[in-house]
């Protein structure tokens, strides 16, 4: 990615969305230019995603070019966070097909 970056071969409307646990090996620099979601892992779903707008501003939503398209996102990777958190307390058998 550096590569591509010094080469300015990266479209400027590319987007990443990055889950992770908190680690050293993730560079600073990424978490600082980075809008964070963060979401603890209390209750069921609907109080997850409750938190989830709770620690959301307003701000976030209105900069956006699309701030229609940026709150469906928003919603859906919540949704999924959530599910996955509350999946997790089954272990396994959580995520059978």
């Amino acid at each position: 990615m550096a590569k591509l970056s010094d080469n300015n071969q990266i479209n400027p409307e590319f987007r990443l969305l990055l889950v992770t646990a908190e680690s050293t090996a993730l560079p600073s620099s990424i978490i600082q230019n980075s809008i964070k979601m963060i979401v603890e892992n209390t209750g069921d779903i609907k109080q997850m995603l409750l938190n989830s707008y709770q620690n959301e501003s307003d701000s976030n939503f209105s900069i956006s070019r699309n701030p229609e398209l940026y709150k469906r996102l928003f919603f859906s990777v919540s949704l999924f966070h959530a599910l996955i958190i509350d999946r997790m307390k089954f272990g396994p058998i959580g995520f059978t097909t």
